[in-house]
């Protein structure tokens, strides 16, 4: 109880610092137009909040994130496990996650706003592009990972089916693949939200923040920065919130 006492305590002297940090920025340019202070920015978040307009554009871009996290778990675990299982097939794959892993996330965007010229697809398109190879990496690994006495011992390589990966494999890599799963959460929110931006995408944060900076209001881009780092740190830190409730009230979950 002391410890986590503690680590709460150091928690907010990290946000005072930041907090700090600033105000110090905002002090040394000099331009409140440029970069606001620490007040004016608060006083936008509160502003944002109070807009219903806000939640709205929360939504969509969280069902984006959501639809496109799926689909991308969904493919980056089955091909991941194949590969993982069948030598041949991760050696096809190999140069194909490279690839999609080397490409920056601007030229991703770029390459769906080409191919797809549709609003509607392009989040979905671009970002399943940048979240699947970090998925299937993350399960490759894990597969071919699992030590090898369990594979005789579940005598997997005659029983590799449905229930044997649900109830052997998935457990046994879920260790190895849940940092990359947790990862790809907040990687994802910062890439869809570059997406929104650079394609325009009505009704999403992205264009809230592009609203933003037409109208010239610098203080609710920060403002807006600021609610979703806390937005991913809350997001990041759901799993392990769980996990002691879990520990601690295992008759609950």
């Amino acid at each position: 109880m002391a410890s986590t006492t503690k680590k709460i305590l150091y928690y907010f002297i990290g946000v005072i610092l930041l907090l700090f940090i600033i105000q110090l920025i905002s002090f040394i340019i000099n331009d409140n137009l440029i970069f606001p202070n620490i007040l004016d920015i608060i006083k936008e978040i509160f502003n944002i909040f109070s807009n219903k307009l806000f939640y709205i554009n929360l939504l969509n871009t969280l069902l984006e994130l959501i639809i496109s996290l799926l689909i991308s778990i969904l493919l980056g675990t089955i091909l991941g496990l194949l590969s993982g299982k069948i030598k041949e097939i991760g050696m096809i794959f190999k140069p194909i996650i490279s690839f999609l892993r080397c490409i920056p996330i601007i030229v991703i965007i770029i390459s769906s706003l080409i191919i797809f010229r549709n609003n509607n697809i392009i989040p979905y398109a671009s970002l399943i592009l940048i979240l699947f190879p970090i998925i299937y990496q993350a399960v490759y690994e894990g597969t071919i990972s699992i030590n090898k006495y369990y594979i005789d011992a579940y005598r997997l390589e005659s029983k590799f089916n449905l229930f044997i990966i649900r109830k052997v494999y998935l457990p046994l890599i879920s260790s190895h693949s849940k940092e990359a799963f947790i990862s790809s959460i907040g990687l994802g929110i910062k890439a869809l939200i570059t997406i929104e931006y650079v394609c325009g995408i009505s009704n999403t944060i992205g264009n809230s923040i592009m609203n933003g900076v037409n109208n010239i209001n610098y203080a609710i881009i920060y403002a807006y920065t600021i609610i979703l780092a806390l937005l991913i740190m809350l997001i990041e830190i759901i799993p392990f919130l769980i996990k002691r409730i879990k520990n601690t009230y295992p008759t609950i979950l």
